[in-house]
């Protein structure tokens, strides 16, 4: 597990602020839940370690949980 040090923060912190986007507050907790979510999508895609991937979009909670989620899928 790459992240495994980041989960732990994100575990430890999860009712505070993690990110501020367009206004709106997301947590650590929500941050964990949507990396979870993508994990899933990742398996159900059946996107294996090490394949070339792209993400086209802005920097939003949602893009920063996949590109975690790719990265710890060991994906490039």
């Amino acid at each position: 597990m790459f992240l495994e040090f980041l989960i732990k923060i994100f575990k430890s912190n999860k009712d505070k602020e993690a990110i501020v986007w367009q206004g709106k507050v997301f947590t650590y907790q929500w941050l964990l839940d949507k990396f979870r979510y993508w994990q899933e999508e990742i398996r159900a895609r059946k996107i294996e370690a090490g394949s070339v991937t792209v993400v086209e979009a802005d920097f939003s909670p949602s893009a920063i949980a996949l590109m975690l989620a790719l990265i710890e899928n060991s994906c490039i």
